[in-house]
């Protein structure tokens, strides 16, 4: 199994989620800044998730998932998990202070932890839950903490 869009250092397969029928691949290096272009390489390290469904004996490729704003070096799918059809994945590397404002990048490793919903064979981005607790060093903003994503059902 690869990527469509594999890349040189993506990291394709460092994390995935399996759910009966369903898997979730992570790529927290992989590059594109754009879920409906694949090859644009314009968001270095910004991260992505292959959702994969199995018929049989075969893996298909159901979507291709990207945060809503994503970032150079976010690490978007550097954890997943996924029960049924809800999919949760983190981004440590995620930039943003604000829990509203998606073009917020003033909090370097805040991290953030993205939701996905699928409807039929659609996933939607539910929401995106940040860190707001963060500390300040040498005048540059960051979490104080950043942790992998983890469920217990």
């Amino acid at each position: 199994m690869k990527a469509p869009n594999a890349g040189a250092v993506d990291n394709f397969g460092e994390t995935v989620a399996l759910a009966g029928d369903t898997l979730a691949v992570g790529a927290k290096y992989e590059d594109s800044c754009s879920s409906d272009d694949p090859s644009d390489d314009s968001c270095s390290g910004s991260g992505a998730v292959y959702v994969f469904v199995r018929s049989g004996t075969t893996w298909d490729l159901q979507q291709y998932l990207k945060a809503s704003n994503p970032g150079i070096d976010d690490w978007f799918g550097e954890s997943l998990v996924l029960d049924g059809q809800t999919l949760v994945t983190g981004a440590s590397n995620e930039k943003s202070c604000s829990q509203t404002d998606q073009t917020d990048a003033g909090c370097y490793s805040a991290g953030a932890a993205y939701v996905f919903v699928r409807n039929g064979t659609t996933w939607s981005q539910q929401v995106a839950h940040r860190c707001v607790r963060r500390a300040t060093h040498a005048g540059v903003k960051n979490a104080e903490t950043a942790a992998p994503v983890g469920v217990y059902m």
